[in-house]
């Protein structure tokens, strides 16, 4: 077991089988696992870890990603959508002028 200690002291343990799959790094490992299992807010998580809450955030987006392809096939039709959307807006304006 790993365990990491946050500012009041408390420590949090954390099972060296996560990081078995060799398809996810360590820090998403670790990650998810707060963020599942221990239920821990991206904040909280960014504190323990000494990192950004944005980087926690990406972090288990990727993970997710990684973990469910859908997730991903998911949003690139919603932003392949998006892009012919805006390239039809573009082109109505082009018109008008």
């Amino acid at each position: 077991m790993e365990s990491f200690s946050n500012k009041e002291g408390d420590e949090v343990l954390i099972p060296s089988s996560i990081f078995l799959d060799r398809k996810i790094s360590v820090l998403e490992a670790v990650v998810e696992y707060l963020k599942d299992k221990k239920e821990m807010s991206y904040h909280e998580m960014a504190v323990l870890l000494n990192r950004d809450d944005r980087t926690v955030w990406t972090c288990y987006n990727r993970v997710q990603r990684k973990r469910n392809p859908q997730i991903s096939l998911q949003t690139k039709r919603v932003n392949s959508l998006q892009k012919k959307r805006a390239n039809n807006l573009q082109e109505k304006r082009s018109l008008k002028k």
